[in-house]
């Protein structure tokens, strides 16, 4: 974090490393909803194909066309038109890629020009003025591609001119251009390419426009509430058994979160923190016997004076006791403290009671001494696992290793910033990147992750590869938050999801997974409202909770619905002359929540079924 941020660019919280480290390729019961669902499907109609199944219902002829229906909801369209001269020889199209983006996401126009003439085209160009598509931070223009010839960007007017001295009769040229869509949630987007030139004296040109919807700012059915403001640097918080919300402020402040509103007394502040930077105040935990003991866990950077009037930071675990609504500092018990004077980034982050009981920590590798990553001998660039007292598992993986840190669980990391618990037990963290990658890695006793010498997929390199990394172009990215999801108020399709806040995208995204966490299946923008995200959790009440930092807020995404079901329909045979036995079947349908279905047929002639 620079000046309290997580990772990535100017202006974020990292540094970024000059030098790339190995080779890459190219680049949540809801109130009434769960009594009773019902899907609809429509008469089954001669000629037509219909998606929905009562099994072993048989009728007579098949009546007039109907579909099965369904409420649904689709947040973004997309469509094109084309328009050539008289007598073009040479067609253009242009479409967009992903057909669904979202505020801030990356997103291509591909435009390609045939030559349908039966002569070669000379000075052929295509031009193409871009509206709110930007260049995603990361360099000057949008990421342009062509098969023929070359293409340049006139930032002054946002134009791309793209130029090929000729094209073979039935050629095709074909350019991508990628940028970051800049449009708020909600706006009409269009593209309009045009390519001119000559063919056998003649001069030809042609249009094509293409135009979608940005999709909203979260999925249908969902919501955001902001139900804190005015925080300063909120980075972390924790639930308490009690209901209350506890809300760390990097300066070392915890605010309690009672009653929905912020408590005007805090519940400590911590003296002699080190807020500089990326330090500070940066992880909290409460102890699995709170309500009896009081005991937090607190990670933070501690400004120590030498005999000489010096400040020297250095990252510390420590527990102090919750009595009465407040913390007396004079309760802190050390647990832990670094071995390195902690420069300004990347310091002790993250806390975490494992569902094995223990006290796991996440410590940066204190840049610029990156080399900590892979050295056992520090807690720097670690996952760290302890008993609650302090102490050491037994079972931990670098117990017996001779001059290792025995605290230390897994290594071979940048900035482990976040991390949360997989419903499976395993540990996953988010590894802010450096200039190319940001990481997902799920955690592995004893498991070297190849920092610094690799970052992202180093495939075969004898590291552990991330369970997800996404790259920085076009749109710059700084993983700062996470949240794996179990809970039961979010439709099934977020079962196996992992949700990530990236700080400098200002996004919340959903990566979903296979039901062992192993090969990532789907990343989607999920709210594209989240600011500069510093912590996501899921509460209590399966709901998300997320602290934007700069914006000093503090905030929660519900699921009030409505999430239709979904109606399929199937007739076999789906067609044939009269009369026609039909038998129907509702396979394929399915409720958000995974809750029985009643049916309601109706098969165009008068008669029904249920």
């Amino acid at each position: 974090m620079r000046g309290g941020s997580p990772d990535s660019e100017p202006g974020d919280w990292l540094v970024k490393t000059l030098l790339r480290r190995g080779s890459r390729p190219p680049l949540f019961p809801l109130p009434g909803i769960r009594s009773r669902r019902t899907a609809q499907l429509g008469a089954v109609q001669a000629g037509a194909v219909v998606v929905m199944m009562i099994a072993g219902l048989v009728a007579g002829p098949v009546g007039p066309p109907s579909a099965a229906s369904a409420t649904s909801a689709t947040s973004a369209t997309s469509a094109g038109s084309a328009t050539a001269s008289a007598a073009s020889a040479v067609s253009l199209t242009v479409t967009s890629s992903p057909g669904s983006v979202s505020t801030g996401q990356a997103m291509a126009y591909t435009i390609t020009a045939a030559n349908t003439g039966g002569s070669a085209a000379s000075g052929a160009t295509i031009t193409d003025t871009l509206t709110d598509l930007g260049t995603g931070g990361v360099a000057a223009t949008p990421l342009m591609n062509t098969n023929v010839g070359s293409c340049s960007y006139d930032a002054t007017t946002s134009q791309v001119t793209c130029t090929a001295a000729s094209l073979a009769a039935g050629q095709a040229w074909t350019v991508s251009i990628t940028g970051q869509m800049t449009a708020a949630a909600g706006t009409v987007v269009s593209d309009t390419a045009t390519v001119t030139g000559t063919e056998s004296s003649s001069p030809f040109s042609a249009s094509a426009t293409t135009s979608m919807t940005v999709n909203q700012s979260l999925p249908a059915g969902f919501a955001q509430t902001q139900l804190a403001h005015g925080l300063k640097n909120p980075v972390v918080f924790a639930f308490t058994p009690g209901g209350d919300i506890y809300i760390g402020e990097q300066s070392g402040t915890i605010v309690t979160y009672h009653n929905g509103a912020a408590a005007p007394t805090p519940l400590v502040t911590l003296p002699n923190v080190y807020g500089s930077g990326e330090c500070g105040l940066l992880g909290m935990a409460l102890d699995p016997n709170f309500s009896v003991n009081g005991y937090i866990y607190l990670s933070y950077t501690v400004a120590t004076t030498s005999s000489s009037g010096v400040v020297q930071p250095y990252a510390r675990l420590s527990r102090f006791t919750v009595a009465g609504g407040t913390i007396n500092p004079a309760t802190e018990k050390i647990l832990y403290q670094g071995n390195q004077l902690q420069n300004l980034h990347h310091s002790g982050n993250d806390l975490k009671i494992g569902p094995d009981g223990k006290l796991w920590w996440s410590v940066g590798d204190n840049v610029p001494t990156i080399s900590n990553g892979e050295a056992l001998n520090n807690i720097y660039g670690k996952v760290l696992r302890f008993n609650l007292d302090g102490t050491v598992p037994s079972d931990n993986p670098f117990v017996n290793v001779p001059s290792a840190v025995p605290a230390i669980y897994a290594y071979g990391l940048r900035n482990p910033f976040r991390f949360t618990f997989l419903p499976n037990g395993q540990a996953m963290t988010e590894d802010t990147g450096s200039s190319y990658w940001e990481e997902m890695n799920t955690i592995a006793p004893g498991g070297n992750y190849g920092w610094p010498f690799f970052e992202g997929n180093c495939f075969s390199c004898g590291y552990i590869n991330p369970a997800y990394a996404y790259g920085h172009y076009p749109v710059d990215g700084a993983t700062s938050a996470m949240a794996a999801y179990s809970g039961a108020t979010f439709p099934q399709q977020y079962d196996h999801t992992v949700f990530f806040g990236d700080y400098n995208r200002g996004n919340i995204e959903a990566v979903s997974f296979d039901p062992g966490y192993q090969t990532e299946t789907s990343d989607t923008v999920f709210d594209t409202k989240a600011g500069t995200i510093a912590d996501l959790q899921e509460g209590p009440d399966g709901n998300l909770y997320f602290v934007s930092i700069f914006e000093g807020t503090f905030s929660e995404i519900t699921a009030p619905g409505p999430f239709p079901p979904t109606a399929k329909a199937s007739a076999t045979p789906a067609a044939g002359p009269a009369p026609l036995t039909a038998a129907f079947s509702s396979a394929g349908s399915s409720d958000p929540y995974g809750l029985p279905l009643s049916y309601s047929w109706d098969f165009g002639d008068g008669a029904t079924s249920t």
